[in-house]
């Protein structure tokens, strides 16, 4: 049996950053597919979400009028691991609400260098959300607390 293709959807018009991670994905073993706009993902991830293994977005597409506040939406509500590319000064104000919803965070001028552990590690904790999600419950883990209703994870009181 031939094992699935690792696919990330990209979502930047920086070309610079598009061709440092489609590099980096690549030697990784990943195919990408890229969209220059927020809408154009979610059209692209409505079609055919399930053959993605994550999505990494660019945190400045997101703030202000550059992504319209249904496709912010859409997109922060999907159930896929997704991560934010960022520079510096971009996690401040709006973009730091409108990023707040993923897995984490890739500087963009250093992402050859983070983004396959920072992928990894992405779909590590989408995973185990999922897990504890299908328990119904809170969950509490080596001192951390996960509570499905809320979609937060924090440390426990009394825990050093």
């Amino acid at each position: 049996m031939a094992a699935r293709e690792k696919k990330v959807l990209l979502i930047t018009d920086d070309s610079a950053v598009l061709r440092d991670a489609v590099e980096a994905l690549g030697e990784a073993g990943y195919s990408t597919l890229d969209a220059p706009t927020v809408g154009q993902a979610v059209e692209l991830l409505s079609a055919g979400r399930e053959g993605f293994e994550a999505v990494l977005a660019d945190c400045a597409l997101l703030a202000g009028a550059r992504c319209s506040p249904a496709d912010r939406e859409l997109l922060k509500a999907l159930e896929i691991p997704l991560l934010f590319l960022y520079s510096e000064g971009e996690l401040e104000g709006s973009a730091a609400a409108e990023c707040s919803a993923g897995y984490g965070f890739v500087p963009k001028d250093r992402a050859r260098g983070v983004l396959i552990p920072a992928l990894r590690t992405a779909a590590r904790l989408f995973e185990a959300r999922d897990r504890v999600s299908r328990l119904g419950g809170a969950a509490r883990i080596a001192g951390w607390e996960y509570e499905p209703s809320a979609d937060r994870i924090e440390l426990s009181a009394g825990t050093t």
